[in-house]
């Protein structure tokens, strides 16, 4: 029997959780920069596609590009989906791995993430400075902020204006914002923290 080629890898980082401590993933380099995403449930795979648990919009990124699960121990695993631009570990290329505290998690060339145990409470408990935005809403608050139009942001990202308008109201209703630039100001503000709100997506069960 020929040895199997699966890439198993093992961190060095950080210890396991400590109790009341939720998996998340922060966001070093890529579009959404500066957002933080809450694993929640046993399996979460990211990606490009709406089908995704975690949707990411990266350059780069495949529709299903990898998946990380949680076990009962707590103990994660980062696996590769067969990403045309791969999966990697603190820099090493992976095809499936222990992920722990610590670690930095690439998808495609552009974005990276590092892996947390974070308790909730800590980003949620001071809400006046906290929005919550989907990786979407986070790409056009910080164009918002660069100073571009609806038009081009629109252009930017491939989308409609029309789209881009529909964006910002719902973040303006939710949020009680009344201006764009009351918007670039909240981006701008070095007390705020932009959070990445997971979309919901309704899965099949698997038999």
């Amino acid at each position: 029997m020929g040895e199997d080629p699966t890439k198993v890898r093992r961190s060095k980082g950080a210890p396991a959780r400590s109790e009341g401590e939720a998996p998340c993933l922060d966001v070093l380099e890529g579009q959404t920069r500066g957002a933080r995403y809450w694993i929640d449930g046993k399996k979460t795979v990211l990606g490009r596609s709406s089908r995704a648990d975690l949707e990411l919009p990266d350059d780069g990124i495949s529709r299903e590009h990898a998946k990380i699960t949680v076990d009962e121990d707590g103990i994660v695993s980062l696996v590769d989906l067969g990403s045309t631009n791969g999966t990697f570990l603190n820099e090493a290329p992976i095809d499936a791995a222990v992920v722990r505290a610590g670690d930095r998690i690439r998808l495609g060339p552009d974005l990276t993430l590092q892996f947390w145990w974070r308790r909730k409470g800590d980003v949620e408990s001071d809400a006046a400075s906290t929005i919550e935005l989907s990786a979407r809403e986070l790409e056009i608050a910080r164009l918002v902020a660069d100073g571009l139009t609806n038009g081009e942001i629109a252009e930017r990202l491939g989308i409609s204006p029309h789209t881009v308008m529909t964006h910002l109201s719902k973040v303006f209703a939710r949020e009680g914002l009344a201006s764009r630039a009351e918007l670039a100001g909240l981006v701008a503000s070095d007390r705020v923290k932009l959070v990445g709100r997971k979309r919901a997506v309704e899965r099949p069960r698997e038999p």
